[in-house]
């Protein structure tokens, strides 16, 4: 008898299934924490050059108040501000107030910033504004996002390997352990060059973690449930990904934020008594024993009465099959065999078209115009109709039609939204900024500016 075959007598679905997927389903929640928290961990708020009062107070000229006088400064740029001496001498002079520095384009030169203002309106402290990752910094910020893929890479090649090697409960707890250790001290880290050695084995540990869970689920159960299970593990990821909208907001600090996600990992500790180790993956490494052991509390649990002679020839039909495949093993060669090159390509394209598009709109929600906040809840909630309708549609329709069609209205989307853009308002007849946000916010802030140096100056 095959394990398949097994499972179908066992129950597909039973009792005992649904209470381990479960377990195994809360911890998609605290994988999409880990995986998505750089959108608030990493975000870059509105910014300015700071100016010290002190050194502002001294060098009031006339009806020159001290926030006109700070403001021209810092209207040099965002990562340049105009030379204090400089300014100070002109007016003092006599010859020019800031109005007549501004309308005659009186030369000023400009010095670097070193020190920078942040905007709390929006976001509360992140590593941007704890490590000053702005101007010349701000590549190190996109760095930062780059390495964590990296090491997510490198989780996913290693655990999965881990994985089939040790077993999966092993592979699980090591994750655990390591999301563990690796989250608390980079919520503690001291500047950036300290967090992001952490940062990185954060995302190979929440890979790993997420890869080792979707195999246990899917091992689980028989094979008539096992899409529903991989998708509804998607589905409480994007619980995950929605909880983690109202954390960041609640509170604030990227540090805290790293704690409180990284905490939960140890609610998972009973997880050794409740989790058992993958049926499969212990027939396939002549674990009999334990199997059989497992398969009984299965049966018992799910109220199916289950002979020894049934295991006696599960068991042999596992050394048959292990005799019969000794001496091939499979490597990433065979995929690039002629016969099956071309389907490895075009499904390896595929992964990385929509690893694209998935992560660029989901990391790139702050930069959309509204509230960040929403905006990321909405993009986590929409995934949650997407399983559904995948569990619906898959079976009846197949996999390539559904993909096909699905990729071909994404991507129709994705140039639409380009093009609603460029006919909006405020950015119809100019080139497109970064954000719109950009756009609004900068219009906002030279149209008040200007105001009130007309109304000083007059």
């Amino acid at each position: 008898m095959h394990f398949d075959d097994l499972l179908k007598v066992l129950g597909e679905l039973g009792r005992y299934q649904q209470i381990r997927l479960f377990y195994i389903y809360l911890v998609a929640i605290v994988c999409a924490f880990h995986a998505m928290n750089m959108v608030f961990v990493s975000a870059k708020p509105d910014y300015k050059c700071h100016v010290s009062k002190a050194n502002v107070s001294d060098r009031i000229f006339g009806n020159t108040t001290e926030k006109d006088f700070q403001d021209f400064l810092q209207s040099a740029g965002k990562c340049e501000i105009y030379d204090e001496k400089m300014v100070s001498k002109l007016i003092s002079s006599g010859k020019y107030t800031l109005n007549d520095i501004i309308t005659n384009n009186v030369t000023v030169p400009k010095n670097k910033c070193t020190e920078w203002d942040y905007s709390r309106e929006v976001y509360g402290p992140t590593i941007v504004t704890q490590f000053d990752l702005v101007c010349d910094k701000d590549w190190l910020r996109s760095t930062s996002k780059t390495l964590y893929f990296f090491g997510r890479l490198v989780g996913a090649v290693c655990f999965g390997q881990l994985s089939d090697i040790v077993g999966r409960k092993p592979t699980f707890f090591a994750c655990l352990l390591m999301l563990l250790i690796v989250g608390c001290v980079a919520s503690a880290a001291p500047n950036f060059y300290v967090f992001i050695p952490f940062y990185i084995l954060q995302g190979a540990a929440q890979t790993g973690l997420f890869l080792v869970i979707f195999i246990m689920g899917t091992e689980l159960v028989g094979p008539s449930y096992r899409m529903f299970a991989g998708f509804v593990i998607h589905a409480f990821y994007a619980i995950g990904y929605m909880t983690l909208a109202g954390l960041s907001y609640g509170i604030g600090n990227w540090r805290y934020i790293e704690l409180v996600i990284t905490v939960p990992v140890v609610l998972f500790v009973p997880y050794i008594w409740l989790l058992p180790e993958s049926i499969r993956w212990l027939l396939s490494n002549h674990k009999e024993e334990e199997a059989k052991r497992i398969i009984r509390k299965v049966a018992a649990t799910n109220h199916v009465e289950i002979s020894e002679e049934l295991l006696e020839d599960l068991t042999k039909l596992d050394e048959k099959s292990e005799t019969e495949t000794k001496g091939r093993k499979y490597t990433i060669i065979d995929l690039c065999r002629p016969g099956i090159i071309c389907l490895s390509l075009n499904v390896w394209f595929n992964w990385l078209v929509n690893a694209m598009l998935y992560y660029g709109l989901s990391l790139g929600t702050g930069n959309l115009g509204g509230d960040p906040y929403i905006n990321f809840c909405i993009a986590g909630a929409v995934e949650i109709p997407a399983c559904i309708m995948c569990i619906l549609i898959l079976n009846p329709l197949g996999r390539r039609r559904p993909l096909c069609v699905i990729m071909v209205i994404g991507g129709a989307a994705c140039i639409a939204t380009g093009f609603i853009a460029l006919l909006l308002p405020e950015t119809s007849g100019k080139p497109l900024p970064q954000t719109l946000e950009d756009v609004i916010g900068t219009e906002k802030r030279k149209a008040k500016y200007r105001g009130i140096k007309m109304k000083d100056c007059s």
